[in-house]
């Protein structure tokens, strides 16, 4: 039996397989040519506790494979509507560069990825991969640019919750005073290690379960509050025992096992509260989960002008960076 025309029915058809070549190129080529801003994202990810950043680009790779029935019903048509967008986020990394503004580039570098899967394969296929190419976002490196603003937020609320229970506490930059002793607020202490699994954690469960976006959205913000509220409550009471006598269960290997017990009890509370929704079947069809519509079939000569174009605009960033930055 033979496929209707215009159809491919296995993702692993020569026309499939092309375009995974190209793809894969076209990535290949934007770490190439972005080197040095790939490798300050890397060496973030090796100063991150949970170095959760190895693991992002091979869930990615995977929910994509997942996916890969959902891509079988229509043939690659690379999007021309992709170049403007992979061009606008060339810009924004020259200017990044320029600035020595590294987060600009970064976010630009990532969106990067995104933007070429978009312009290869077409509009079809990214509707089909959304939410696996969402999960780029968490390669972000922001663990060191919000620990600074969680610190400042744990250690406001400890203190509050503090004097609320009748304890006597100051706050001198991320320290806090009682009566016995004095306790800082790391980076560590300010909850960015329990966020940032937590919203992975969220991010991959809303996606997978659920379909209608209000639910999806709702339990991603979930999973960053609960953690947050869970952390700050970790602080009280570890300082709140030491206030009372009980120094040697916040200290050493107990307060590390604490801090995972509280991190296990937020997960639990998250999904005990937000994770039984019920969805009708009937509604909040969420195209993400309906197969690509067919399409016809793309000629080669567009398909190898709009991969060109999407390639130049790649390199120009870099290429006028040689010649803008100066020298010396």
């Amino acid at each position: 039996m033979t496929s209707p025309p215009g159809v491919c029915r296995s993702p692993f058809a020569s026309s499939w397989r092309n375009a995974y070549i190209v793809l894969g190129c076209g990535l290949a080529l934007v770490v190439v040519v972005h080197w040095t801003t790939v490798a300050s994202i890397l060496q973030t990810w090796s100063r991150d506790p949970f170095a959760h950043g190895y693991f992002v680009v091979p869930t990615v790779l995977y929910l994509a494979w997942t996916r890969r029935e959902r891509l079988a019903s229509t043939k690659p048509q690379p999007a021309f509507v992709a170049l403007p967008l992979l061009g606008l986020l060339s810009w924004l990394w020259l200017l990044g560069t320029l600035t020595s503004a590294m987060l600009v580039q970064q976010l630009s570098l990532v969106t990067m990825f995104v933007a070429v899967t978009w312009a290869v394969l077409g509009t079809a296929a990214v509707r089909a991969l959304i939410f696996p190419l969402g999960l780029l976002l968490f390669a972000l490196p922001l663990v060191e640019r919000l620990a600074p603003m969680l610190q400042e937020f744990t250690a406001r609320v400890t203190v509050q919750m503090l004097t609320l229970s009748g304890v006597h506490a100051t706050l001198e930059g991320h320290g806090i005073s009682i009566a016995a002793n004095t306790w800082q607020v790391t980076e560590a202490c300010g909850g960015i290690n329990y966020l940032i699994a937590s919203l992975v954690v969220g991010y991959l469960y809303a996606g997978t379960v659920y379909r209608q976006w209000r639910h999806r959205l709702a339990f991603l913000v979930s999973s960053a509050l609960v953690p947050l509220a869970a952390n700050a409550l970790r602080v009280y009471t570890t300082i709140l025992l030491d206030y009372l006598g009980a120094s040697r269960v916040v200290s050493g290997m107990l307060h590390y096992l604490f801090g995972v017990l509280v991190f296990g009890i937020v997960m639990i509370v998250l999904f005990a509260i937000c994770g039984r929704w019920r969805e009708d079947p009937s509604t909040g069809e969420d195209p993400t989960f309906l197969p690509p519509p067919v399409v016809p079939v793309v000629s080669m000569r567009r398909a190898v002008l709009c991969v060109t174009l999407a390639a130049l605009l790649v390199v120009i960033g870099p290429v006028a960076a040689v010649f803008w930055l100066p020298r010396g």
